[in-house]
């Protein structure tokens, strides 16, 4: 079967409005770690920005027995065992996960939109811009959703990592609300002289497998800007994975102060250019600038717009 092309950008933008997922970050962090490691990292889930999932949960495990339940000394082991429980529980669903995040194209605005410049688009989010990509200085990886998809799921299924020996991976769609969580659930044997660990691991993971999507693809309100598409990984352990993403990178969007400010302290421009001409040589992949004229977003190459 021949090898799917991936789309190539920005010649196709206008017109592949779906087939894009796009990642923000600053430009010391594509020159220094993404590119030239040709991974992203996949960030625990107790470092998002969102209060809703960086504050510990409360999980609430019901179904407490004891030999004497009249006992006050029985009770209050039963409200102990379930205060620790709660806390190996929350450990358990929130620090094993971790997140790899992208923006997507607003399809709704685009399509309201007339103009020929990339208004909807998810590299032309200016709030994304500000809060990732420091302040229009960083970058936005675009990769081509298919190819990464296959990319990451090869290295899923075949990797020698933790997803795969212990855990798990689902990707999906950020919904937008304010709802709580539901944490509460049933232990099958907590027996108060028997309290039984593996179980507690067990529960509490199957509690997960079927609220995944309103614990880890339910987001406040307030960050529906981003417009995510995430892939989540759960596996035991804490620390940061690290993902392939193979040939999906398909184009590299600078910001319009790229060059300029560094955390690295200040660059030479024509140094700090001069290296990400390097890297999309190497990849294989085109580079454009993203700047604003009279408040609407353009795309322009280098030999349109002097940096």
């Amino acid at each position: 079967m021949a090898k799917k092309r991936k789309k190539r950008f920005p010649r196709s933008w206008p017109k592949a409005a779906d087939s894009y997922l796009y990642h923000y970050t600053r430009a010391e962090t594509a020159l220094t770690k993404i590119l030239p490691n040709r991974t992203l990292r996949a960030s625990p889930f107790v470092d998002m920005n969102d209060p809703r999932e960086s504050k510990a949960w409360g999980f609430s495990p019901i179904g407490y027995k004891s030999g004497d339940l009249e006992s006050q000394k029985d009770d209050d082991r039963i409200n102990e065992l379930r205060r620790v429980d709660a806390q190996k529980a929350t450990e358990l669903a929130q620090q094993s996960t971790r997140v790899l995040c992208f923006s997507q194209d607003d399809l709704m605005r685009r399509s309201s939109s007339d103009s020929e410049h990339p208004i909807g688009r998810g590299f032309a989010n200016s709030a994304m811009w500000a809060h990732y990509a420091g302040n229009h200085s960083g970058v936005c990886l675009v990769f081509d959703a298919t190819l990464l998809a296959s990319a990451i799921t090869e290295w899923y299924e075949e990797g020698d990592h933790a997803v795969r020996r212990t855990g798990w991976m689902f990707p999906g769609n950020v919904e937008y609300l304010d709802r709580e969580h539901d944490l509460t659930f049933v232990r099958g044997s907590p027996y108060v002289f028997e309290p039984d660990v593996r179980s507690l691991r067990m529960e509490t993971l199957s509690h997960v497998g079927r609220h995944y999507r309103e614990l880890f693809l339910q987001k406040s309100l307030d960050w529906k800007y981003e417009n995510e598409y995430r892939y989540v990984f759960w596996a035991e352990g804490t620390e940061p994975l690290y993902v392939p993403f193979k040939d999906a990178l398909t184009g590299i969007v600078v910001g319009e102060n790229f060059g300029y400010y560094s955390e690295l302290g200040r660059l030479a421009e024509a140094g700090f250019v001069r290296a990400m001409d390097n890297q999309c040589r190497d990849l294989g992949v085109q580079q454009v600038m993203l700047w604003w004229h009279n408040g609407i977003p353009r795309v322009a190459s280098r030999s349109r717009k002097k940096w």
